[in-house]
């Protein structure tokens, strides 16, 4: 290894209650995994990393498949949890553990607020930060097979030990430009949207072209897509094996009340209609008895043409202020509440900022910008 520190191979609920107790003490865990996910749909988790700071955890969850007792530490408001681009993990981390690590510190994100750039791969980070050279040769390697070859061994406990360094490394340059709890605050903004973004029951909101349905039929496909996507944790299967997004849109705009009319929507397999033919249309049953009060509200249509002078001027400003602040455009203002912004404008006839005040953008920003593109608005700045 090219660390000198203990590592526990922990194969063993027994062993896993005791990695979870001693880690219970520790102010900062650092956690990765490693997954398999080329034969199924879900990625399948091969080894969860842990760090200290003193030892290196190395969890089996092939050998122990409940590890709904690691939520523990996950979930403990005192461990910070150290990540790097973490969007795949925390996908594992639900669905295996069904909690999502709590305070959240992404050394990607972290990067980016300190002014080192966007999406910084982490051995380049590790390499520019901390000047340690880490071996890229396993990471696309089978983490299935038993026993482990040594190399994935040292490129595990690598992995954590150095990322356990590299958040004291980033702490330190984040504060000194006030911007430490920035991370940790869109850790947690991270975490909330995920857990909502994860809810079955919200994925409708995600197909494209959902916007042009009428609560109706919106109601009829969440159904459709709740029941999908149960099926999906089910069977392990893609979504094109079962019913694509597409074929849900459909389905949910023509409301079929027979198979015989299912089976006229293109795209859709007769095995399909076959096996799951009363189930689909019973969700379309669903949909239709659903009371008015009770409907989904209409999705936000995209952006129209008239927002293209306050989208353009709202980019000029935010370019200024991120080149000011040295953080990516991108990482300052992400799209999604950019766009709520610009649609509360242009339909309530006065921008609002759109995401929580408690948010470190809209202290540091956010009451500027909005004040700017509402001057505009009043023809105040050409």
């Amino acid at each position: 290894m090219t660390t000198d520190c203990p590592v526990h191979w922990v194969d063993t609920p027994i062993a896993l209650e005791a990695m979870v107790a001693d880690c219970l003490s520790a102010e900062v865990i650092a956690l990765d995994t490693e997954f398999e996910r080329s034969h199924t749909f879900f990625a399948q988790p091969c080894l969860i990393q842990l760090c200290d700071g003193k030892k290196v955890y190395l969890l089996d969850p092939i050998a122990i498949p409940d590890l709904t007792p690691l939520g523990a530490l996950l979930a403990e408001p005192g461990i910070t949890k150290v990540l790097h681009a973490c969007s795949e993990d925390l996908q594992l981390l639900q669905r295996t553990v069904k909690r999502l690590p709590q305070p959240l510190f992404d050394t990607q994100l972290a990067a980016a607020l300190a002014g080192l750039g966007n999406s910084v791969g982490y051995q380049r980070l590790v390499a520019e930060v901390l000047d340690k050279s880490l071996g890229k040769a396993e990471t696309r390697s089978n983490w299935q097979d038993r026993p482990l070859s040594s190399a994935q061994l040292q490129y595990a406990v690598d992995d954590v030990w150095y990322l356990h360094q590299l958040y004291y490394a980033l702490v330190k340059l984040l504060a000194a430009q006030g911007r430490t709890q920035w991370v940790l605050n869109d850790g947690a903004a991270l975490c909330a949207e995920y857990q909502v973004t994860t809810d079955l029951t919200n994925y409708y909101r995600q197909i494209k072209q959902a916007w042009r349905l009428y609560p109706r039929e919106l109601a009829i496909l969440q159904a459709l897509a709740t029941w999908r996507e149960q099926q999906l944790l089910a069977r392990d299967i893609p979504r094109n094996h079962l019913l694509g997004d597409q074929l849900l849109w459909q389905i949910a705009r023509r409301k079929p009340r027979y198979k015989a009319q299912l089976a006229t929507i293109k795209g859709i397999k007769s095995s399909v209609i076959k096996r799951d033919g009363d189930t689909i249309l019973n969700c379309v049953r669903q949909g239709m008895i659903i009371k008015e009060e009770n409907l989904p509200e209409r999705l936000p249509k995209p952006l129209p043409p008239s927002s293209k002078r306050y989208v353009k001027k709202g980019k000029q400003w935010l370019a200024v202020k991120a080149e000011a602040l040295q953080i990516p455009v991108e990482v300052l203002m992400p799209k999604k509440p950019f766009q709520a912004i610009i649609r509360s404008g242009l339909y309530d006839n006065v921008f609002r900022w759109s995401m929580d005040e408690d948010n470190w953008r809209y202290h540091c920003f956010g009451q500027e910008l909005v004040a700017y593109l509402n001057e505009i608005k009043q023809g105040l700045v050409s």
